[in-house]
C-alpha cells in the first residue's frame, strides 16, 4: 500500500540534555511510518494456495502461481526478510521465462524492498529503476506508480528530498488517473514526509489528514495507523499536545489489534526514552537493550545505530564511560557503513562528549570537528571563507602599521632639518591650507549638484520604460485573452460532437439490447425484471436472452471499463452470442464461455498486444421436462443466486474473467433441477461496490444477497423500484456519485 520507507531523526547535542524534546523524537520511532504489519494468518493462507497451485501441470508458468509467489515474497519483508529475497529471486527467473512481464516487475520491486530493508540504497534503486523499465514497456501503470512511490522513498533515506518529492508526485499523478485511491492515500502521506524532513509541519499536517481521511473511506485499520502515526508525530511537533494524545491513543490500539515484531521493539524503544527522560537509566539501559535484541533478529540497521548510540548516552551519563565508547564507536561503525549521515553526526557527538570527560582532549576535538561537518556542510564554507577574510584583513593592517612606523621614522629624521624655517613658513603653510579647504568645498558642491542631476536623469529613464513595458504587457494579455475567447469556442463545438456521438451510440447500444416484447415472449411477462443502470451514458453492462432448440438462453455480462470503451466491449459481446447461439446454435454454458474468451483474444490480438480487456459474464440455460425444469449455469467472476423456500444458494464462479492472456481457462458447469418454484438473480458488482451509507463504505455483497431474500417474494416490478430507491438513498447520505455501471436481472421460475 505505501512506500517502504521511515525516516528516524537522529538526537543532536541540544536534544540528548533536552527530555521532552527527545520524547518527541522516540515517539516517531514507535509511531514509524512503514507497512509493518505483515500479519501471520496472511503468510499462511498465502503459502497455503501456493502448495495447491504446486498441483497444476506445468504450475511453473501458471500466472496465479506467480502473482501468488510475489504476494507471498512481499508479505515475509517485515518478518523474515531473508524469505523475501529467495522468492523474489526465484520469481524474477519463472517470470521471465514465461514471458510474464508484469511478474518480473513486482519480483524486481521485491528484491529493491530488500536491499532497502538492509540499507543498501543503491542496490535497491538499480532494482527499482529496471523493474520501472519493464512497467513502462507494457504500459503496468499501477506498476510505474509503485516503483515512482519506492524510488521516491530510497531518495528521501538518502536526504535527496528534491529528487524524492518529484518521484512521490509522479506517483501520485498516475494513481488519481487509473482510480487507485489506496495508492493516492499512500502518496499524499509520503509527500506529507517529504515537507515534514523540511521542518514544513503544517503543511505535512495538511498532507497527512488527506491521506487519513480516505483510508479512514476505504476502512483500511493498516492504513489508518499508517497515516495516524505520521498525524501523531506532526501534532508533536506543532505542540499541539491534546490532539497529539488523542491521536497516539487511536494509534496504539491499533497496534496491539495488528501486532508485529518491528512494532514491539519500537514500542519499547519508546519506552526507554520514556525511563531517560525520567533519569531512570538503569530500566532505560534494560530497555535498550531489549529493543536492540530485536532489532538484531529482523536486522533492521538503521534503527541498530540509533540504539546504539542511546545505550551509549546512558553509559556515559552514569559515567560507565567504558561501555559508553563501545556502543559509540559500534554505532559509528554501522552508520558510516550503511551511510546515514544523521546518525554520523550524532555518534561523532557522543564520542567527542565521551573523550572530553576521560580527559582525551585532543580526541574529543577530533570527533566535535567531524560532528560540525556533518551538521552542515554549507556553514563549514562559510566559517572557512570568513576565516580567509579575517586572515587577509590581518596580512593587510599588519602591513599598513609597518608602512606607518617607517614613515614615522622618516618624518623624525628630517624634524630637526625643518625646525628652524618651520616659523618663516607658518603663515604661508596655514594661508595655502585655508585656501585648499575653500577650493575643496566648492569642487564638492559642484559634485553633489552633478551627482543628483545624473540621478533624476536616470529615475526619468526607468519610469518612461516601465511605462512602455506595462503598456506593451497589456498588448501581450489582450492578445491572449483573444486566443483564449476562441479557444473556448473551439472547445463548446466540440463537446457538442462528442455529446452527439455518444447519443449515437446509446441508441446503437440500445437497439443491440433484447427489446421487452422478446424478453416477454422468452422469459414471461410479469417473470422478470432487468434493473439497468449505467454510470455513464452508454455502459460497459448488458444483458441478452436466446431461445434455440427448445432451451432459454440467459445472459448478463460486465465489460472491462465504462462509458465508450466499456460500450464498445459490450457490442463485441453481444455479437458474439449472436454468431454463438443463434448462428452456430451451441447452447451449453461452458462451451459458450470457452469460445467467447478464445474470441477475444483473437480479436483483440492480445497475445501480440499484451492488453487484458474483457469481461465476467454468467451464462443460464433453461429447459423444462414434464413439470420440472432443469438449469445449467457456468459463470466467469459474476455468480447465480437462488432462492427456494427462503434459503439462499449462491453458487460461485469459476475465477477467470474472459479475454487477456497467460491464463488458462476451464469454466465448469453446474446443473440444477427445480421442482419448486425459484427465483434465481444474476448481477455485476457495480450495486455491491458502490460507496455511499454515512460511513461512505462499499454496499457490500453480503448486505446484497440478504436484501434480495428479503424482498424475493414481491412482485418483479416491485423489486425493481425497491433496488433502485434503496441505491438512491444510499448514495445521498454518503453524497456520493456512481462508480460503475450495474446491472441486476431477476427471474421467477
Amino acid at each position: 500500500m505505501v512506500s517502504l520507507y521511515s525516516r528516524i531523526n537522529i538526537f543532536s547535542f541540544t536534544v540528548f540534555f533536552n527530555p521532552m524534546k527527545k520524547i518527541l523524537l522516540i515517539l516517531s520511532f514507535i509511531l514509524l511510518r512503514q507497512l509493518l504489519y505483515a500479519q501471520k494468518h496472511e503468510i499462511d493462507s498465502l503459502s497455503n494456495l501456493l502448495t495447491r497451485l504446486k498441483q497444476i501441470q506445468n504450475f511453473e508458468a501458471d500466472t496465479n502461481y506467480l502473482n501468488t509467489l510475489n504476494e507471498l515474497s512481499y508479505n515475509y519483508y517485515t518478518s523474515i526478510p531473508d524469505s523475501t529475497r529467495i522468492l523474489a529471486e526465484q520469481s524474477r527467473v519463472l517470470c521471465k521465462k514465461a514471458h510474464y512481464f508484469v511478474g518480473e516487475s513486482i519480483a524486481l520491486r521485491n528484491l529493491g524492498v530488500y536491499s532497502y530493508i538492509q540499507g543498501e540504497y543503491e542496490q535497491a534503486l538499480n532494482y527499482y529503476f529496471e523493474g520501472l523499465q519493464i512497467a513502462q514497456k507494457i504500459n503496468f501503470r499501477k506498476g510505474i506508480a509503485r516503483m515512482y512511490n519506492n524510488i521516491a522513498a530510497t531518495y528521501n533515506r538518502q536526504g535527496k528530498y528534491a529528487e524524492s518529492l518529484d518521484y512521490h508526485f509522479k506517483a501520485l499523478k498516475i494513481r488519481e488517473e487509473i482510480g487507485d485511491r489506496q495508492g493516492v492515500a499512500a502518496s499524499w502521506h509520503n509527500i506529507g514526509i517529504i515537507y515534514e524532513n523540511q521542518g514544513k509541519y503544517a503543511e505535512a499536517l495538511e498532507m497527512s489528514l488527506k491521506s487519513l481521511r480516505i483510508e479512514e473511506e476505504l476502512g483500511n485499520k493498516i492504513g489508518v495507523a499508517e497515516s495516524l502515526i505520521n498525524v501523531s508525530e506532526l501534532y508533536l511537533k506543532l505542540e499541539r499536545l491534546t490532539d497529539a494524545l488523542s491521536s497516539y491513543d487511536r494509534t496504539l490500539k491499533l497496534h496491539k489489534e495488528l501486532g508485529d515484531k518491528r512494532g514491539i521493539a519500537y514500542n519499547i524503544l519508546g519506552i526507554a526514552t520514556i525511563y531517560t527522560a525520567q533519569n531512570l537509566h538503569k530500566a532505560a539501559i534494560e530497555n535498550y537493550l531489549k529493543s536492540l535484541k530485536l532489532c538484531e533478529e529482523l536486522g533492521d540497521k538503521r534503527v541498530i545505530a540509533v540504539i546504539k548510540n542511546d545505550l551509549a548516552k546512558e553509559h556515559y551519563t552514569i559515567k560507565n564511560y567504558d561501555k559508553a565508547l563501545l556502543y559509540a564507536k559500534s554505532s559509528l561503525e554501522l552508520a558510516l557503513e550503511i551511510g546515514l549521515k544523521e546518525q554520523v553526526q550524532a555518534s561523532h557527538e557522543t564520542l567527542s562528549l565521551i573523550y572530553k570527560a576521560t580527559g582525551k582532549y585532543q580526541l574529543a576535538l577530533v570527533h566535535y570537528e567531524q560532528f560540525k561537518i556533518y551538521g552542515d556542510s554549507i556553514n563549514s564554507i562559510e566559517v572557512e571563507n570568513k576565516t580567509a577574510f579575517l586572515e587577509a584583513q590581518y596580512q593587510n593592517e599588519k602591513k599598513l602599521a609597518a608602512l606607518q612606523k617607517e614613515q614615522a621614522q622618516k618624518d623624525i629624521a628630517k624634524e630637526k632639518e625643518i625646525q628652524s624655517h618651520k616659523f618663516q613658513r607658518n603663515g604661508f603653510i596655514a594661508g595655502f591650507i585655508v585656501l585648499i579647504i575653500i577650493v575643496g568645498l566648492i569642487f564638492r558642491n559642484l559634485e553633489k549638484q552633478k551627482k543628483a542631476k545624473r540621478l533624476l536623469e536616470t529615475k526619468n529613464r526607468e519610469v518612461q520604460q516601465a511605462k512602455e513595458e506595462i503598456q506593451q504587457q497589456a498588448e501581450e494579455l489582450k492578445a491572449v485573452n483573444q486566443i483564449l475567447n476562441q479557444t473556448y469556442v473551439e472547445l463548446q463545438d466540440k463537446s457538442i460532437d462528442i455529446q452527439d456521438s455518444i447519443s449515437a451510440a446509446l441508441r446503437i447500444q440500445n437497439a443491440l439490447l433484447p427489446l421487452t416484447e422478446e424478453m416477454n415472449k422468452i422469459i414471461g411477462q410479469d417473470k422478470y425484471f432487468v434493473f439497468f443502470r449505467p454510470k455513464d451514458v452508454v455502459s460497459g453492462d448488458f444483458y441478452w436472452v436466446s431461445e434455440q432448440k427448445n432451451k432459454k438462453i440467459i445472459v448478463l455480462a460486465d465489460s472491462t471499463g465504462h462509458g465508450v470503451p466499456g460500450a464498445l466491449m459490450s457490442m463485441i459481446g453481444m455479437q458474439l452470442l449472436e454468431q454463438l447461439v443463434n448462428e452456430n446454435l451451441i447452447v451449453a454454458p461452458e462451451r459458450l464461455l470457452l469460445f467467447i474468451h478464445t474470441e477475444l483474444v483473437k480479436l483483440l490480438k492480445q497475445k501480440q498486444t499484451l492488453t487484458s480487456e474483457g469481461m465476467d459474464i454468467a451464462i443460464v440455460v433453461l429447459s423444462e421436462n414434464n413439470s420440472n425444469t432443469t438449469l445449467e449455469y457456468a459463470g466467469a467472476m459474476i455468480p447465480l443466486l437462488l432462492i427456494q423456500n427462503n434459503e439462499v444458494v449462491e453458487v460461485k464462479a469459476d475465477r477467470s474473467p474472459l479475454g487477456g492472456f497467460g491464463t488458462k481457462h476451464n469454466f465448469q458447469k453446474h446443473t440444477f433441477e427445480l421442482q419448486s418454484p425459484t427465483y434465481i438473480y444474476l448481477y455485476s458488482d457495480g450495486y455491491s461496490d458502490q460507496f455511499g451509507g454515512k460511513q461512505r463504505k462499499k454496499f457490500m455483497s453480503r448486505k446484497f444477497r440478504e436484501m434480495l431474500q428479503n424482498i424475493y417474494l414481491q412482485p418483479m416490478e416491485v423489486q425493481q423500484k425497491y433496488l433502485g430507491n434503496t441505491l438512491d438513498r444510499w448514495m445521498k447520505e454518503g453524497n456520493e456519485t456512481q462508480t460503475d455501471d450495474i446491472t441486476i436481472m431477476g427471474i421467477q421460475l
